[in-house]
């Protein structure tokens, strides 16, 4: 009798560790995700107010810059939460023409004032599309932490 009692906790002792683990990794997921979006974010909006400067007479060296984890993202939406690769694909939507205008700004030193205003408005504005992608993922990132947070809860027997 005692050695079922044992292999009975033997087995208990397990599934928990198996749950345990299995809720780190996703913990652990759902804080790199955030954090690449986050990332993301910064660097797309530093790489824009570097081309509004430049555009604005600041010197190339005076800004500062990150290289915009944009593999990265697509890779661990991909793998791990392939339902936000709608969402992702917005920034595909966006990037090309958000590019160009970088480029355009990057070797427009030489334009008048009223085509430099031109290209910082439209700069502003392909900003101002992407703030609702980065608010739609973080949102998702956050309802999925939620749904995480809720499951833990409730393995462990918590109300």
């Amino acid at each position: 009798m005692g050695g079922f009692i044992e292999s009975l906790r033997s087995r208990r002792l397990f599934q928990s560790a198996q749950r345990s683990a299995y809720f780190e990794r996703e913990v652990n997921l759902v804080q790199e995700l955030f954090e690449v979006v986050v990332a993301h974010r910064h660097a797309y909006e530093l790489a824009i107010t570097a081309s509004m400067g430049i555009l604005r007479g600041l010197p190339e060296n005076a800004l500062t810059s990150e290289k915009i984890p944009w593999e990265r993202l697509k890779m661990l939406v991909g793998l791990y939460a392939p339902e936000l690769q709608d969402t992702v694909k917005q920034f595909d939507d966006q990037a090309a023409s958000v590019g160009l205008l970088m480029v355009q700004a990057r070797t427009g030193v030489n334009l008048s004032g009223a085509r430099k205003q031109e290209l910082i408005d439209k700069l502003a504005e392909s900003y101002k599309r992407l703030e609702p992608i980065y608010e739609k993922l973080q949102d998702a990132l956050l309802q999925h932490s939620e749904r995480l947070r809720s499951g833990m809860r409730d393995d462990a027997g918590l109300a």
